[in-house]
């Protein structure tokens, strides 16, 4: 009686306009009020219902839209895991196909937690757009293209969430912001207050006076937690926007970066014809190396024949002590005269340095080899 009891709801609920359904709610309250073993109904419903708004994309629709994946995703999560998935509904179009095809097989698509919560994620993130900006398009269905409407309205941190979601790359929001913060860093704009307030700055320790300074920490922030262990895709990306535009990587970025790859770092900056920030970079890196500083460049013990192996960029340094040296004779005036010097005097010393230690531990090597060998003989001898 019961299951005659829902198709006929069920039925009804399907020939009503999907925003204001009651049909769809009592049906889920009612499966939520017979217990445990209905749970799984319920949420078929309520994704049935999700599923049916996927079309209409008003902000009252996406609002609806959002609740009833919300309310399938808790009502399956109750369920145990090996029942806990409904099935896809059919689209209106595939039941327009070929009919000789339909009869041979009909493919059914399972649906789990995890891609309601896809859904979910997906839907919120349109409806945050849609409520932020009217005026931007939220017929969207790709992924990728709502992280560019969100990227574009400010809306940084759904973008982060949704990339996660969907396993997308976080290289166009950090391109993004960057360039936000060297916008408001030239001028003022009252209006970024709009789009800052929508990214969650309660945590962030800053003035709140200038924007300018609550975007950059924004970025800060992002960059800490986004930037995987000992990888530096997304302080690459910043850095090359920041040098695009003309202007100084910040303190803390340069210090992140020479922890996770300096030998990246001067590449970037030698390419980019920023001569200044790399000699610096490459004189900090030389005496580090040396055992001056070394906590900066993430090294555990100075170059020492008890120490671990490590490797500098000899090439990048030597290929930058010939630019500047290149430099200084196209010009009369020697503009880099002191810094070749110096530099090339502390390469000079860092080579000589590892090819001491170098040789200490092939002597080490060959020694501890000849008093095995003398032990190895003796035993032989004594047999």
């Amino acid at each position: 009686m019961d299951e005659f009891f829902t198709n006929i709801l069920l039925t009804r609920a399907r020939a009503t306009d999907s925003i204001n359904n009651i049909y769809y709610d009592f049906l889920y309250a009612y499966q939520i009020k017979r217990g445990p073993l209905c749970h799984r109904l319920a949420a078929s419903i309520m994704y049935e219902q999700g599923f049916r708004l996927l079309h209409l994309n008003t902000p009252e629709a996406l609002e609806k839209q959002v609740k009833c994946f919300l309310a399938a995703k808790n009502a399956l999560q109750l369920c145990k895991p090996e029942y806990a998935w409904v099935v896809r509904p059919t689209e209106a179009e595939e039941e327009e196909e070929d009919l000789l095809v339909f009869k041979l097989r009909k493919q059914v698509e399972v649906v789990n937690v995890n891609t309601i919560k896809r859904d979910l994620v997906f839907a919120s993130s349109k409806l945050k757009l849609a409520r932020f900006d009217a005026t931007s398009p939220t017929n969207v269905t790709t992924p990728a293209e709502l992280v560019t409407l969100l990227n574009s309205a400010g809306l940084f941190k759904a973008s982060l969430e949704l990339c996660t979601t969907f396993n997308l790359p976080y290289n166009s929001i950090f391109d993004t912001l960057t360039k936000h913060c060297i916008l408001l860093t030239e001028e003022e704009h009252p209006n970024a207050w709009n789009w800052l307030v929508e990214n969650d700055l309660q945590d962030l320790p800053v003035n709140r006076d200038k924007a300018a300074d609550v975007v950059w920490q924004l970025l800060r922030e992002y960059l800490e937690k986004y930037e995987e262990s000992n990888m530096t895709t997304l302080h690459n990306v910043v850095c090359k926007r920041i040098i695009n535009l003309r202007l100084y990587v910040p303190h803390w970025l340069l210090s992140s970066y020479k922890l996770r790859n300096s030998s990246e770092l001067l590449r970037l900056l030698h390419s980019s014809g920023r001569l200044e920030e790399a000699i610096e970079l490459v004189n900090d890196y030389l005496l580090a190396a040396m055992g001056y500083g070394k906590e900066y460049f993430g090294f555990a013990k100075p170059m020492a024949p008890s120490a671990p192996a490590f490797c500098l960029p000899v090439y990048a340094i030597s290929n930058l002590i010939v630019e500047l040296d290149t430099q200084n004779a196209k010009s009369s005036g020697y503009p880099y005269h002191k810094e070749y010097n110096n530099l090339k005097g502390l390469f000079e010393k860092y080579l000589e340095t590892a090819t001491r230690i170098s040789n200490e531990l092939c002597q080490q090597s060959l020694s501890h080899g000849s008093i095995r060998a003398n032990t190895m003989t003796s035993v032989f001898s004594v047999k």
